[in-house]
């Protein structure tokens, strides 16, 4: 089961930093934020994502300090390679 999720997760990942990548090639860094600020809705969106993204990194972090926590490298390079294409 561990496997089967650990597959899908990658795929997701892989998924969504291949249309990050697209969309960035299509209208550039800058247009993204653009769009991310055109109406308040937009922004509403923008700051959740935000929020979300922070507090993840936040939990990431404590769990990796814990010395009882081993982090394989391939799902931080999977978060890592994701987040560096949006």
């Amino acid at each position: 089961m561990r496997t089967v999720f650990r597959a899908a997760l990658v795929v997701a990942l892989l998924a969504f930093g291949l249309f990050s990548s697209y969309v960035a090639w299509e209208v550039g860094y800058l247009g993204i934020w653009r769009a991310g600020l055109a109406n308040l809705g937009a922004m509403h969106i923008l700051a959740d994502l935000v929020i979300m993204g922070t507090l993840l990194l936040a939990l990431l972090w404590r769990d990796a300090r814990t010395p009882a926590v081993v982090q394989p490298t391939s799902d931080i390079a999977a978060f890592t390679l994701s987040t560096a294409a949006a």
